[in-house]
């Protein structure tokens, strides 16, 4: 028999959750290796599955009959055990680590049931699993209100989410999925872990956390389309990228005039619209959410996982050369055929790539043999040798727990690089932003890099296409080395730096070569003096392997590098031993049979000329086109984020990024507001460091620069801006010629400058010294849809950071105008598909309304069907107040008889009328005639009862009446 405990406080629930843990058990394995590790705390997880049915359970975890729970196998169930967990009615929401979910479970499940599944232990999911401890400030305040974001559970439904929010007294300020902003009374604050619909609980994010801008930042994206006339200006203009997934995107205008969406049949999720926001946003609502590579052209498909869809096609006839995939396809699943099939795209096609997530499923047992923490990689196509596959990082560049991790199934590196895939905000359907992360979120990171990569390799080499394999050499080999030096199973070869890879091309740091069966090529590098490190690659597109193939290499490539003293230098190699042990151990010096790319790593080397070796081991399908990539690294450091042209807030938090080679002492940051003149100290940051969060002073400046030093050797930013973000942004006027503005003054502004969305982008259309502006309407149309945003000018013209725009398309606005005539809407005929029996007869019935101050007394009425001669009527003794509407039926009918498609016009004519974009309305529908004059039906239906009578049925989507 099941009980409840009431009510309880935070104090008596950690009480009870303990004495729950406090009960000894004695199992063939030590209790402590199944404790629950939280970023919060950690939980004991007693083995009581087999006496569930005697524990009591509070109301903290019920709800309407179900238990909100954690659950704990044994073991990570695997598909088949899974299936029958869903059978006995268990949904596992969400995965806490050490094979523990939060579940939901019927409250009347047995002992006998819970330990069929294989399930261990099954306890309350206490407070602190709930509770983010930077909201312990906030409850030391005993009145007023507080915001803070609540997460619920996975399997609710939006609607009973909103219902229990207000049936406890939460106001709802906004939501999406199971993500809700609240506000609440600070003393209720403390009972929010309590409520069983509630999963998470953690502070309103900081106001303007440029939350993607740091993605940016640590791939070094912002260097590689740079804000000052002479940066780099690569942002994948010019070719395709495609976003396969789960529904169509947008709309939104940060793809303004970029997007083509594919067909999608009865999907429409937004999981591909954070994809796409991330890869290609163009940041035009929200400047801080610029993707990758804003000025790619987008497509979006569907996701099939086979491949057989129209993805190649894209590339052959659209110019698309990345894709992104963010899909799983298996755990561990080795080489597929599908795998076969994304090898055999770059192979056949040698321009397009395929980039993918490496996985969410760390902690995951995949058969690799080496436990959960290692061979999870979530393909399948993500083992391929020709594509990349993404780990997932922090905004700090760490490791995510979650991130899946190698070694493919046979033993090759995977993932291929890290990028920065949680805390992201990216894009949502009709112009929105929301939280998105994962691996979902690493991968369009990779992939609008590479979007960059190309059409910088195309302004440098004649328009030429890069090859992939080319881009994906150089991408690996100028990555900044993460964990374990050199390349590891976590990381893969490290964490993107997109402009180390974009000088690689610049400076053509690249050679190709072939070699054959038993062959060898040997190339020649002359290395300069005064090198830290020099980082030498070979890669090529493997021949795609068959699906039986124990080993996925077919052509076996080998490097070695010989100094100008004679020495010999082998590749990194990983122990790929199905050992949890060896895999995270540091790679060493060896032979490579596994891999097709191998990296020989030089520090301090000598200057002469070097030899690269590459010998044809083994190449049953040759010759073997490879590219050598190599990478020149100083021991001076480089700052990349500010890198010249931002503008940043008094006040706001900017995280500082640099380039760095080694622990060769700590660093010091200074900032100057007058072009380096005078330096004030800003940090000493630690060797080990490569960014810093540098509160913004509270100064206004045009001339602002960052300076960074280490041992004497110095790097400084270009100049940047700081000044306010002009606020409050609104209409004050919207008239037929004109669209009038204003905001807030800036401290120090000395002008502003106002945007307005274009064909693609946010573009500067007037400049004003005052804190409004007037601007010209689209066509004489202030109904037209319009986004605006404002940014302050410094006294050094340098700008400041732009507005999140805002939207207008409401017409006219205080403007009062003497003769404006204004046809609302067409009450008649308003189908889209007009049937009739011999002909279709319909009035024409529309709307009109006086927006002038004084009255009609004269007008010409008409309609037209398609090119026919329109219909022209001028009403006698016509009468119309200002300010006043009416229907207005004409007296000659609409009469067709030919089935196709039809445009109706509708349009009034007022001499002087001072507004021409109201008076016309159009509506196209479809016309079916059937012969005969058909028969009056034997029965009538007023549809005045209580009830729908017998065979009617309700369409509408609220299933409401209209």
């Amino acid at each position: 028999m099941r009980f409840f405990h009431p009510f309880i406080s935070i104090g008596s629930f950690f009480l009870l959750l303990f004495s729950f843990a406090a009960r000894p058990t004695l199992t063939a394995q030590n209790a402590e290796d199944y404790d629950l590790i939280l970023r919060t705390g950690v939980l004991p997880m007693a083995e009581n599955a087999a006496r569930f049915e005697s524990l009591p359970v509070s109301s903290s975890s019920e709800l309407e009959g179900r238990l909100y729970m954690l659950v704990q196998f044994y073991e990570i169930p695997n598909a088949e055990q899974r299936r029958r967990v869903a059978e006995a009615d268990v949904k596992l929401l969400d995965y806490l680590g050490n094979r523990t979910w939060n579940a939901n479970l019927p409250a009347e499940i047995s002992s006998e049931s819970l330990q069929s599944l294989g399930i261990r232990s099954v306890m309350p999911v206490p407070a602190f699993a709930k509770w983010d401890p930077r909201l312990d400030a906030a409850l030391e305040s005993e009145t007023g209100r507080v915001v803070v974001m609540l997460m619920a559970q996975k399997d609710l439904a939006e609607e009973r989410v909103q219902a229990y929010l207000e049936s406890d007294g939460i106001a709802v300020e906004a939501h999406r999925g199971r993500l809700w902003r609240v506000q609440l009374p600070v003393s209720k604050l403390a009972a929010l872990p309590q409520w069983p619909y509630i999963s998470w609980i953690e502070p309103e994010p900081e106001k303007g956390e440029p939350e993607d801008t740091r993605g940016r930042a640590l791939h070094r994206a912002n260097t590689v389309n740079g804000l000052l006339p002479d940066s780099y200006h690569f942002d994948g203009s010019g070719l395709g990228v495609l976003v396969r997934d789960d529904g169509p995107l947008g709309p939104h205008i940060d793809f303004q005039g970029r997007l083509t969406n594919g067909v999608f049949t009865g999907a429409d999720g937004t999981h591909g619209d954070g994809v796409a926001g991330i890869l290609t946003g163009a940041g035009n609502l929200d400047p801080y959410m610029k993707g990758m590579a804003p000025g790619a052209d987008v497509y979006a498909i569907p996701y099939q996982a086979d491949f057989l869809d129209n993805t190649l096609d894209l590339h052959i006839e659209n110019g698309v050369l990345v894709t992104n995939s963010s899909y799983s396809n298996g755990c561990n699943a080795g080489y597929t055929a599908i795998t076969n099939t994304v090898d055999g795209h770059m192979y056949d096609y040698p321009t397009f790539m395929h980039v993918f997530s490496a996985g969410n499923s760390n902690g995951s047992n995949c058969d690799y043999g080496a436990g959960s923490q290692w061979g999870n990689i979530t393909g399948g196509h993500k083992q391929g040798k020709n594509v990349i596959a993404t780990a997932n990082l922090y905004q700090n560049g760490n490791l995510v727990y979650s991130s899946s991790r190698g070694p493919a199934y046979d033993g090759r590196i995977k993932p291929d690089i890290a990028a920065n895939g949680a805390e992201h905000f990216s894009t949502d359907p009709n112009n929105q932003y929301s939280e998105f992360g994962g691996t979902s979120g690493a991968a369009p990171g990779i992939a609008g890099v590479l979007a960059c990569l190309h059409q910088a390799y195309r302004d440098w080499n004649g328009g030429e296409t890069a090859p992939a394999a080319l881009l994906k050499t150089i991408l690996l080999n100028t990555a900044t080395d993460r964990g374990n030096e050199g390349p590891d199973f976590q990381f893969g070869w490290g964490q993107v730096n997109a402009l180390r890879a974009l000088r690689a091309l610049e400076e053509g740091r690249y050679a190709s070569a072939e070699v054959d069966q038993g062959g060898q090529y040997d190339f020649s590098l002359n290395i300069p003096a005064g090198l830290s490190q020099v980082k030498l690659m070979i890669y090529w597109a493997d021949p795609p392997a068959m699906p039986e193939a124990s080993v996925a290499l077919i052509n076996d490539l080998d490097l070695i590098v010989t100094g100008p003293d004679g020495s010999t230098h082998l590749p990194y190699v990983l122990d790929p031993t199905p050992n949890a042990s060896t895999l995270g151990q540091p790679a060493t010096a060896g032979e490579d049979h596994l891999n097709n790319m191998e990296q020989v790593v030089l520090l301090d080397p000598a200057a002469g000329n070097w030899t690269l070796s590459i010998s044809g081991t083994a190449v049953p399908e040759g010759p073997q086109l490879f590219y050598i990539s190599w990478d020149f690294i100083t021991s001076v450091p480089e700052l990349t984020y500010p890198n010249g042209g931002e503008g940043f807030a008094p006040g706001s938090q900017q995280r500082l990024h640099w380039d760095a080679y080694g622990d060769l002492g700590d660093f010091t940051l200074e900032y100057s507001i007058d072009s380096g003149q005078v330096w004030s100290a800003l940090a000493t940051v630690n060797s080990g460091l490569r960014m810093y969060d540098w509160v913004v002073p509270a100064e206004v400046s045009g001339k602002a620069m960052v300076r960074i030093t280490r041992n004497g050797e110095t790097d400084v930013s270009e100049v940047f801006s700081i000044i306010g973000v002009p606020e409050q942004l609104q209409v004050t006027q919207a008239c037929p010629d004109s669209i009038f503005l204003s905001w807030q003054e800036v401290p120090g502004a000395v002008a502003y400058e106002l945007f307005q969305l274009g064909d693609k982008y946010m573009e500067v259309v007037g400049t004003s010294t005052s804190t409004n502006i007037g601007i010209p309407t689209i066509n004489g149309d202030p109904s037209e849809d319009y986004w605006f945003a404002v940014r302050a000018i410094t006294d050094a013209g340098m700008p400041g950071q732009r507005s999140v725009a805002i939207h207008y398309n409401d017409g006219l606005y205080n403007c009062p105008l003497d003769n404006d005539l204004a046809l609302n809407y067409l009450s008649a005929p308003s189908v889209n598909i007009a049937l009739g029996c011999g002909a279709f007869n319909s009035e024409v019935k529309v709307q009109l309304q006086n927006n002038g101050a004084t009255e009609i007394t004269d007008i010409t009425l008409a309609y037209q069907v398609n090119d026919d001669a329109p219909v022209m009527e001028t009403p006698a003794n016509f009468s119309l107040p200002a300010g006043g509407n009416m229907e207005y039926t004409f007296s000659t009918p609409l009469t067709l008889s030919v089935n196709g498609a039809y445009e109706l016009r509708v349009w009034g004519l007022l001499a002087g009328d001072e507004a021409a974009f109201n008076d016309t309305l159009s509506h196209d529908f479809e016309l079916q005639v059937y012969p005969g004059d058909g028969e009056l039906p034997g029965y009538t239906e007023d549809f005045e009862e209580g009830s729908l009578p017998d065979f009617w049925a309700i369409s509408n989507p609220d299933q409401s009446l209209s």
